[in-house]
């Protein structure tokens, strides 16, 4: 050693917190992935995740909001993707859940203006969720 002992302990500490907040998310995408149809896309996903967020901090938010939010390259196709997370009766069937949605989020009205329709957890989508990041 030439005297100049580097000191690594705080480093590796903060790169110790980051690799477990990774092994955290990973974990807890592999969880969702395993309830998703096989060809759920990541935009579709990041979309499930931001409209949760909004929901579990009492701020729904609508479809169009979202696709603004999560930008361009998330949002592309959604508008016509997204209803494979809604509760109702879906018109394509290429995905596992043929005739209805995952019922993992509901369209509401918007209370203080029905034009709106906020996305929001339903009972299953709260469950799937909750269960992914415990």
């Amino acid at each position: 050693m030439n005297g100049s002992a580097v000191s690594r302990g705080p480093a590796l500490g903060r790169g110790g917190n980051a690799i477990a907040l990774n092994a955290i998310l990973l974990s807890s995408l592999q969880k969702i992935a395993e309830t998703l149809p096989e060809r759920c896309t990541t935009a579709q996903l990041m979309f499930f995740l931001t409209a949760a967020m909004h929901d579990l901090n009492d701020s729904p938010t609508t479809l169009t909001e979202l696709r603004e939010e999560v930008g361009p390259h998330v949002s592309r196709s959604l508008h016509t993707t997204y209803k494979v997370f809604l509760d109702g009766p879906r018109k394509r069937s290429d995905y596992e859940c043929t005739t209805r949605g995952l019922g993992w989020l509901t369209a509401e009205a918007d209370p203080k203006d029905g034009r709106r329709k906020l996305l929001r957890l339903t009972e299953q989508g709260r469950h799937v969720f909750c269960e992914a990041f415990a």
